[in-house]
This record gives structure tokens, sequence and C-alpha cells, in this order.
């Protein structure tokens, strides 16, 4: 979401001060943004949340890709292409990772049929081999999986178990982190107390 964000206010500064074309990215950045738009840039850098703040505008550049915009779908013709080559990379560098095939989460994912679309045909043109799928959990229902597992296999070593090493993580009120945190919390603490009652 943050790529597609960031190459889209890009393109909207260039919109603006005419180093590039005519898109409705300006006005949605504007809209969504809720600055003037010789502010952008500053006002976009210099927020509270600059990486969520962007992340969450790749809505709005799905939904001008959807009505036709020809920069946003650039932007998300190009995201999808990378995030193929993304997948092809992981399964390359942790051999045998995926072998039921790529599971498609997210909100951006979930939620938007055209670029669920434009991901499953980049990741085939990419690798033939790999079956797509999308599903509507989330990153964490699949965290907590392989931290509630016996044998995470080749993720065993990615997995953090430390509640020291936890706690040493700064947390921001109301981000997405926070809440994926709290939720894994709970989801592993419910595991345990499940547990230790049926001993």
């Amino acid at each position: 979401a943050y790529w597609i964000g960031r190459a889209a206010v890009a393109h909207a500064i260039r919109a603006f001060d005419g180093r590039g074309p005519k898109t409705s990215l300006l006005d949605a950045a504007i809209t969504h943004f809720a600055c003037q738009p010789e502010a952008l840039a500053d006002h976009v850098h210099n927020s509270e949340r600059p990486v969520s703040f962007i992340a969450e505008f790749a809505v709005a550049v799905l939904g001008a890709a959807e009505r036709g915009d020809d920069v946003a779908r650039s932007v998300v013709d190009r995201a999808a292409a990378e995030l193929a080559v993304c997948i092809r990379a992981c399964i390359n560098v942790l051999p045998g990772s995926a072998p039921g095939g790529v599971a498609l989460m997210g909100r951006l994912l979930t939620e938007s049929d055209h670029f669920s679309e434009l991901v499953s045909l980049a990741i085939r043109e990419v690798d033939s081999t790999i079956t797509v799928q999308r599903v509507g959990t989330s990153p964490l229902d699949g965290a907590v999986t392989l931290a509630a597992s016996d044998d995470p296999g080749i993720y065993g070593q990615l997995l953090l178990a430390s509640a020291s090493a936890r706690d040493a993580v700064p947390r921001v009120a109301g981000s997405a982190a926070a809440a994926y945190l709290q939720a894994a919390e709970s989801t592993l603490s419910e595991a345990a107390a499940d547990e230790r009652s049926s001993l």
C-alpha cells in the first residue's frame, strides 16, 4: 500500500507543477491529505505517521485506476508486477515456502477485484507453476498459526517469542501494528489458557 501511495503522491505533485501529465490523483491527494497542492509534499512527510498516511492513500489510487485514470493505472500495474517479482524472489530464498501456493490477503487485495486480478496475472507471468488464491483472512492469522505451531518449519528462525524483545518495540497508539500486536497477544493468551485447561 505504501509503495502505491508514495508513487501516486509523486505523480500528483508532478501533475501540479507541470512536470507530469494531468491526473485525477492530484484532486484525490488534495482531498485525502486535506491540504493545498503546493503544500502536499511537506504536509504528507511532516505528518505524525507519514508511512500510514501515504499507505492509506492507496485505496484512492486503486479507485482512480478502476475509473480509467491512465497515471493511476500505470502505478497499479507497476505495483502488481513488482509484487509478483517479490513473491518469486521470496520463494527462491525460502525453497518450499509456498507448497500450497500463494495467498493474496490484506485490504488492497481482498477489497479490490481489479488489483487482485492484476497481481494474480502478474504472478502467473513470473511463474506459471505458482497457484494463487485470494483469502479473507489477515497476515496476522498466518503469523498466529505459525507462532502456535509445534513445527513452524522454515519459518521457525523468524518467529520472535521473547517477551522482553517484544516489549522493546515501540508502539504508536492507533497504528495498524499496535492493533495487530494487541490482537495477536489476545489470541495467543487465549490459546495458552486453553492449552493449560486441557492438561
